[in-house]
């Protein structure tokens, strides 16, 4: 029986996180998690902000056991105290408040700093027609046997001359864009308009959309009374579950354009004052944070494609994919031409892309 395209992307994502479960209990690359034995009683305590509002089951359940398990493995030694989204700062003002040391920690976008830190950071959170699922990421971010040196290495450099830690990326899910109308060819984007921002709007520009930010909350209002044509966010479990998009557009592109990745960012001087140890159990509880991140987002993004595919006519849309890669290769190429980081890690990833056969 043939395959068809969306199982298998959920095959190969169902497959992934089997993986990522066996590689956080096994030895090699993967995280290793073991309470440390410090001889010191010294107890650190630190603020954390998230960019999930407090009505986000993710906020309370993921960020939730990133905190009890750090807590935890450090043998009570670090006390994470969780904020919700703007409990401390605002949310486009947590880089600058980490980086000043208002805010100890923070779960961020990388995307969103660019204009600080550079173009290396809309890499880092995911350019159009990269990895395709968690595995992928985890891959490319951390396993120096598959690719010529992973990106943490990198970003830790970056994020480093800035006065921040990179303490390690948090797998956010599936992005992709639902629209009015089938976009399957290329001559369907000349002229659509589509909200999207960042790299995803570049992408969308380059096939011939015109491109506009619209919140997420006048997503369906934009949607509804022909604003725009197409809206990029996030996955399915954000843009049908959360806004109920699929009540307003009836097109999805999928499988999805791309994947989302976060991360876990620190003030410098926080970080340096953590014996080696400690600094071991945050980056180790990172890596479990990305699995526990990764089943959140997968779970409710292939939960919310069944409902609005069966109760919402909701239908799958979107390039052939020897078009998707082209034209991701093409995206790359513009990146790649920024800064010297961004070039490495696009150059890292197109070899692993080549790897898994995505691309020639």
């Amino acid at each position: 029986m043939k395959t068809r395209k969306s199982d298998h992307w959920l095959l190969i994502s169902l497959t992934a996180l089997v993986i990522i479960v066996l590689i956080t209990s096994t030895h090699g690359n993967a995280a290793q998690v073991t309470a440390p034995t410090n001889p010191e009683s010294k107890v650190y305590k630190f603020r954390i902000q998230s960019i999930a509002s407090a009505s986000d089951p993710a906020y309370f359940k993921n960020m939730g056991d990133f905190c009890e398990r750090v807590k935890a493995l450090s043998n009570g030694q670090i006390e994470l105290t969780l904020f919700p989204l703007g409990g401390i700062v605002p949310l486009l003002e947590m880089f600058d408040a980490i980086r000043l040391g208002s805010l100890d920690i923070g779960l961020t976008y990388g995307g969103w700093w660019s204009g600080k830190v550079g173009a290396a950071v809309e890499v880092e959170s995911g350019l159009p027609y990269g990895i395709q699922n968690p595995i992928e990421g985890y891959t490319l971010f951390y396993d120096k046997d598959q690719v010529s040196k992973p990106w943490v290495s990198i970003l830790r450099e970056v994020y480093g001359k800035a006065g921040i830690q990179y303490i390690g990326p948090v797998f956010g899910g599936a992005a992709t864009i639902v629209s009015r109308r089938p976009l399957a060819k290329l001559s369907d984007f000349k002229g659509a308009k589509i909200s999207e921002s960042g790299a995803e709007a570049k992408f969308f520009e380059m096939l011939g959309a015109k491109t506009m930010v619209l919140p997420a909350g006048e997503l369906y209002t934009g949607l509804a009374m022909g604003v725009v044509d197409g809206a990029g966010w996030a996955g399915p479990g954000k843009m049908f579950g959360t806004y109920k998009l699929m009540e307003v557009a009836k097109y999805v592109q999928w499988p999805p354009t791309g994947c989302t990745v976060l991360n876990l960012i620190m003030n410098m001087d926080k970080w340096n004052s953590l014996p080696d140890n400690l600094k071991r159990v945050l980056v180790d509880s990172s890596r479990i944070f990305y699995l526990d991140y990764s089943v959140e987002g997968y779970n409710n993004d292939i939960k919310w494609m069944r409902i609005a595919k069966s109760q919402y006519g909701v239908q799958e849309t979107g390039l052939p994919m020897a078009e998707r890669w082209q034209k991701g290769k093409e995206l790359r190429a513009i990146y790649a031409a920024k800064n010297p980081y961004a070039k490495e890690m696009i150059e890292i990833e197109l070899s692993y892309l080549k790897l898994l056969g995505y691309i020639d």
